[in-house]
């Protein structure tokens, strides 16, 4: 309004805790630490932002985490009760309506992975027509609220990606958890289509990188992939499977900044579940010719060297 650029992207961000663990809220973008913001006697915070770019964010009042999307002067105050985080979360102020709407989005993923722990027990037929009819709920709810809020174009983006990878991630896992709770492989058995949801997904969206979502879809994918071609156990055959899944990231994932992570994850699951010398040496070669970030080779280079 004062004509200064930075004026536009003015932003505030507040809100009170009840029963708080700490006396502070860690607000990050992309898993990096933007700000904290430290509460007062009476369990509040307000900050004013001088300049915000537009996107999703996270805040942390440990253990606890959630997202928030800021639009151009968005105007955000919270309120929860950090005994039932999530539960208990509200938006108020510019920007709350879509906000409040990715809460009711999470509370109602949370509760269909509640609902779906016997349904992996099921035949596939069964599965996907529960899980279809759930995700056209969902879709159906995006489009009413979607009418009535008028959100922006990125903010649409990040709903539906979240409502397109939480099913997904649903997808990814069924076989694998069917046989862990049946006992019946019936992973090269399923309907030619039953991966068609993956023809949609855009692995290579920076933008999505560190979005839960996002990582989970990733890491189920490929575990499904990977663990479908194997013939062995998952942890007999943790050299062959996790260079198998550095192989695949490097076909399917263009991006260069989605793929140093996606293969430092990777890396670092690895260097968990497997500890031989010579397998390292094998895996790591591989990794060093992916990874064009030297800050996170050095660190995982690190740690495998310890190791």
């Amino acid at each position: 309004k004062d004509g200064f650029m930075g004026e536009n992207h003015v932003a505030y961000f507040g809100g009170e805790i009840e029963n708080p663990k700490n006396n502070f809220v860690v607000f990050m973008k992309n898993d990096k630490v933007v700000d904290t913001f430290y509460l007062d006697k009476n369990n509040r915070f307000f900050h004013k932002f001088d300049s915000l770019t537009p996107g999703l964010y996270s805040f942390k009042h440990d253990p606890e985490y959630q997202y928030v999307f800021f639009d151009k002067n968005d105007s955000l105050m919270i309120r929860l009760n950090s005994n039932d985080f999530d539960n208990t979360l509200m938006f108020c102020g510019r920007g709350d309506e879509k906000n409040n709407f990715m809460m009711e989005l999470y509370l109602k993923d949370m509760k269909l992975k509640n609902d779906l722990f016997d349904v992996y027990e099921q035949p596939e037929k069964v599965f996907s027509k529960y899980i279809d009819s759930s995700n056209q709920n969902i879709k159906n709810l995006y489009n009413k609220r979607k009418s009535f809020i008028k959100w922006s174009e990125e903010f649409d983006e990040v709903a539906k990606a979240n409502i397109l990878l939480n099913y997904a991630y649903k997808k990814e896992v069924f076989p694998v958890v069917h046989e862990f709770k049946t006992g019946e492989n019936i992973k090269t058995d399923l309907p030619k289509s039953y991966y068609n949801y993956r023809k949609k997904i855009d692995v290579n969206q920076a933008n999505l990188l560190f979005y839960s979502p996002f990582i989970n879809y990733m890491t189920s994918m490929l575990n499904n992939i990977v663990l479908t071609k194997s013939k062995g156990d998952l942890d007999d055959m943790s050299l062959e499977n996790n260079i198998k899944k550095l192989e695949i990231v490097d076909t399917l994932v263009k991006n260069k900044h989605v793929k140093n992570l996606v293969v430092n994850n990777i890396a670092n699951m690895y260097l968990l579940s497997d500890q031989c010398s010579i397998n390292n040496g094998k895996f790591f070669t591989l990794y060093s010719k992916m990874v064009s970030d030297e800050n996170m080779k050095s660190k995982v280079m690190k740690t495998a060297s310890n190791i």
